[in-house]
């Protein structure tokens, strides 16, 4: 478990953030992305941040999308 502050304009302090692998859309190439490790709050499963281990992941279903 991590605690961060919240990023996205809410000033609600810290939210507890815990790791799972989940299924992400990237929104620029529309691409699918299945088990990719993200950190989320922990309340409202929001994804918070994307640890660096699941770049490589990320980077690959980007560049197959375009290519």
């Amino acid at each position: 478990m991590i605690i961060i502050h919240r990023v996205n304009g809410f000033p609600r302090g810290r939210v507890e953030i815990v790791y799972e692998y989940r299924t992400v859309e990237l929104e620029k190439s529309n691409a699918t992305v299945r088990n990719v490790l993200v950190g989320v709050d922990a309340e409202t499963g929001e994804v918070l941040t994307v640890p660096v281990q699941s770049t490589p992941k990320l980077k690959t279903a980007r560049s197959a999308k375009y290519g």
